[in-house]
């Protein structure tokens, strides 16, 4: 893998700067505390319960160990706690269902080198480690059905360490090895609409500058890449309701560079470039998220102060949500209804973080206050 020095630059600065909005403390940088009307109280990583009358949240207080589970009412108010324990967490997603939590966790300070995965169920209960017997793991995913989670971490394999897929089974606590290689990495795998297939990025095919979208089955057989050209494409996104798919094209400075969507009916693999249909100029890194209805597109751009935009998924109607705010990475939202958002964001120059929601109809932007019940 070889990149020019402007490259190499580029994604470094990226890279530093999605490391400082995602860091906390114990994880080697610190970030100002997430605001509240109670000092030392900071919530983050919000997302809608699946009937919409909720807004789930980590919430820390400062100079106590653990993150715990909060639920807010949407117009602000009390955070009620549903879980407490000494664990720092991170990256939590809903289940398709509504009933379970999935998230990262480990002992503080070793989020980022010792995190396991676990479920809960979304009133607290039954917390449970799908990955007992070690490693570091992340970018957790469901399937559409709600009974397994996709997610990838070091592996070794003949002496090597890559990245690799597992997939654990909620239900019965199987764990499935779906990538294993001691020459290339897979990661970033996220199940498509029906459930049968999975789409990761991996290093599998040569590349100029990064590695390639590729899709399996949800077992692991059958691995096939997107196309076979020399042009890096990665973070795919399958979309919630269509056989298409979202993904990053070009890491070296392509003069096409930028997100395309793909729509795969139809479409006969390796594709041709000349079938992606370009959605918008990228920033290497591809943070969209597809609205539940897999009609719009939500993404973050601008570095390294973020704002929101929404894209129609044909790549129309580009319009800008936020104005003079620095989103946080990985912390923003939609509603089941796909008619509202909520996402973490600073409007003092990064002094403090407070929690956002918007409204699509009414275009409505509110800062919640939220205090520690």
């Amino acid at each position: 893998m070889k990149y020019s020095p402007k490259v190499a630059f580029t994604l470094i600065v990226l890279l530093l700067s999605a490391i400082s909005f995602h860091c906390r403390k114990g994880a080697g940088l610190i970030v100002a505390p997430p605001a509240s009307t109670e000092s030392g109280f900071g919530i983050r990583t919000p997302f809608w319960s699946q009937d919409g009358s909720k807004i789930f949240c980590l919430g820390h207080l400062f100079g106590i160990d653990g993150d715990d589970f909060y639920a807010i009412d949407p117009s602000g108010g009390p955070a009620r706690r549903i879980t407490h324990d000494t664990l720092e967490k991170d990256l939590p997603v809903l289940s398709p269902d509504g009933k379970n939590i999935a998230y990262v966790a480990a002992e503080m300070g070793r989020i980022y080198s010792r995190a396991h995965v676990w479920v809960m169920q979304i009133g607290g209960s039954d917390a449970r480690d799908l990955t007992p017997s070690g490693g570091n793991w992340g970018n957790v995913r469901w399937s559409p059905d709600s009974r397994y989670l996709v997610f990838d971490g070091g592996v070794e394999d003949s002496g090597v360490v890559n990245y690799q897929l597992a997939r654990a089974n909620i239900l019965t606590g199987e764990l499935k090895m779906l990538t294993r290689s001691g020459s290339s990495g897979s990661r970033d795998a996220t199940f498509f609409a029906g459930g049968g297939r999975i789409a990761f990025s991996s290093g599998r095919v040569p590349t100029d500058y990064g590695g390639k979208v590729w899709l399996m089955d949800s077992d692991g057989a059958h691995p096939f890449p997107l196309d076979t050209t020399r042009t890096a494409s990665t973070n795919v996104r399958p979309s919630p309701v269509r056989n298409e798919i979202l993904f990053v094209w070009g890491l070296g400075g392509e003069s096409d560079a930028g997100v395309y969507r793909l729509n795969l009916d139809g479409t006969s693999l390796p594709a041709q470039p000349s079938s992606f249909h370009w959605l918008y100029e990228g920033d290497y890194f591809n943070f969209a998220q597809w609205s539940p209805d897999g009609e719009l597109l939500l993404f973050p751009k601008g570095n390294p102060n973020s704002d929101l935009y929404i894209l129609n998924r044909d790549g129309s109607g580009l319009r800008r949500v936020t104005t003079g705010l620095a989103v946080r990475l990985f912390s923003y939202a939609w509603s089941p209804d796909s008619r509202r958002l909520v996402f973490s964001a600073s409007d003092d120059g990064n002094m403090t973080v407070h929690t956002f929601t918007y409204d699509l109809d009414g275009h409505a932007l509110r800062k919640i206050v939220i205090t520690r019940k």
